[in-house]
């Protein structure tokens, strides 16, 4: 067996699960992460890698405080996205590197594509066939009132908390623009958008500003601080915090 070959005797002392799902409501969200808990057979618990929640590197970070040696950094998906399994062990790489000496955490397999997975599933939806609902006497609408309405906003702000940014610091992100924007008197005139991934990735955590066409990247509460202050209310764009721009039609490429 090599070196790296994953030894069959390894036993975790702590999971952590990891959920990756961008339209999951608290409610959802916390019943999920309960009955992980619930169901594992040793100490554990659960984030989620988009959204406001505690990121990676804090919640591994949490875990080496509390004593874990043996993490197993379980994905949670149905499926999981392929793009993330791929990223994720060499993320968790960069935290390993400085994590407590003989920490030792590993990736686990995407369980959603298991047979005993997916046959629970389908047994799952027949069993429980009773509690589906009707759908005939429902209203039909493809979206309630208001959904045609853009508003009045002069701004929008595309607020990346996708995986990437969120392992980067983006939880928190979009509550800080609010208030620092609520704050400045500009909310009201301000889309402020949160979205599952803008890109570049390597750059973020980022924001995306529109009309202007300017990417940001804010790592800091004062980064936030000053995007508002300098875009928002001075309506300049800020060179030092820009990690991109789009041309502009007619506009020469630069190399």
């Amino acid at each position: 067996m090599s070196p790296t070959a994953p030894s069959v005797s390894w036993v975790p002392d702590h999971v952590l699960f990891v959920v990756s799902q961008p339209y999951l409501s608290r409610t959802r969200e916390q019943a999920l992460f309960e009955a992980l808990s619930a169901a594992s057979p040793m100490p554990s618990r659960a984030i989620r890698l988009e959204g406001t929640g505690t990121n990676l590197p804090e919640a591994l970070d949490g875990l080496c405080a509390e004593g874990a040696q043996a993490i197993l950094v379980q994905p949670v998906g149905l499926p999981f996205s392929e793009s993330l399994a791929a990223w994720l062990p060499g993320a968790l790489a960069h935290w390993l590197q400085g994590a407590p000496e003989g920490t030792d955490i590993r990736f686990g397999a995407d369980m959603a594509l298991a047979p005993s997975v997916a046959g629970a599933v389908a047994h799952e939806a027949l069993d429980r066939s009773g509690e589906a609902q009707p759908v005939a006497p429902v209203k039909p609408t493809l979206g309630p009132r208001g959904w045609d309405n853009p508003g009045n906003a002069t701004d929008h702000v595309l607020v990346c908390a996708g995986p990437r940014c969120h392992f980067r610091g983006a939880p928190r992100l979009r509550t800080l623009l609010i208030e620092e924007a609520r704050a400045a008197g500009v909310l009201r005139t301000t889309d402020i958008t949160e979205m599952s991934c803008v890109g570049p990735c390597n750059r973020g955590p980022i924001v995306a500003h529109y009309p202007e066409g300017t990417w940001y990247t804010l790592h800091t509460a004062e980064d936030v601080r000053r995007f508002v202050r300098t875009v928002l209310i001075e309506r300049m764009a800020d060179a030092t915090l820009a990690c991109h721009r789009l041309q502009p039609a007619g506009e020469k490429v630069r190399a």
